[in-house]
């Protein structure tokens, strides 16, 4: 199969791809390439692509929040976790970062951080249900001697209030009740 980008063909696949887009200087041509590699699992080459275009032009858009995509993808998630950071200080105001930030943070058991993070998150989407749903899960699995299980029930109702479809719904619901009967 073959495929254009940035008006250039090319076979994925070809042992010298990866060669053939660093090889090049133009962070747009590059990003194509590391969004193709990302998409198709290749994560360690959307890597060098997005690497090589922080060398060239770290102000690109979103290249550290793509970076942290890919790390967190093959497990660097303190890697990850930096360029999250990075990508937050040029965008403080996107709810995807901070949300990313959050599931970093948990991966490295960093649960109060992690709850900071999604509160910013859901500060600035209200109805984001992603992070209301892993909200619930991290103050849920902190265990009832936490005293935090009331909050992880309001989470889990209001990511039902975002979701009202959700498939897990009624598995949910019958957790909320648990949490909030003590266990």
């Amino acid at each position: 199969m073959t495929r254009e980008l940035a008006g250039r063909r090319f076979q994925p696949g070809r042992d010298r791809d990866i060669e053939d887009a660093l090889s090049g200087n133009d962070p747009k041509v590059l990003n194509e390439w590391a969004f193709y590699y990302f998409n198709t699992d290749q994560y360690e080459e959307a890597i060098e692509c997005w690497l090589k275009i922080s060398e060239i032009d770290a102000g690109f858009p979103a290249v550290h929040f793509n970076l942290g995509s890919a790390f967190l993808r093959v497990g660097l998630v303190p890697e990850a976790l930096r360029e999250f950071g990075l990508a937050a200080e040029r965008d403080p105001g996107d709810p995807e970062i901070a949300y990313q930030t959050a599931i970093s943070l948990n991966l490295l058991d960093r649960n109060d951080e992690a709850l900071d993070a999604l509160a910013r998150a859901v500060a600035l989407k209200a109805d984001y249900a992603d992070a209301h749903l892993l909200r619930g899960s991290i103050l849920a699995k902190m265990g009832p001697e936490s005293g935090r299980w009331p909050a992880a029930a309001d989470a889990f109702e209001m990511y039902l209030r975002c979701q009202p479809d959700a498939d897990n719904a009624d598995a949910l619901g019958e957790f909320i009740e648990r949490l909030r009967s003590g266990g």
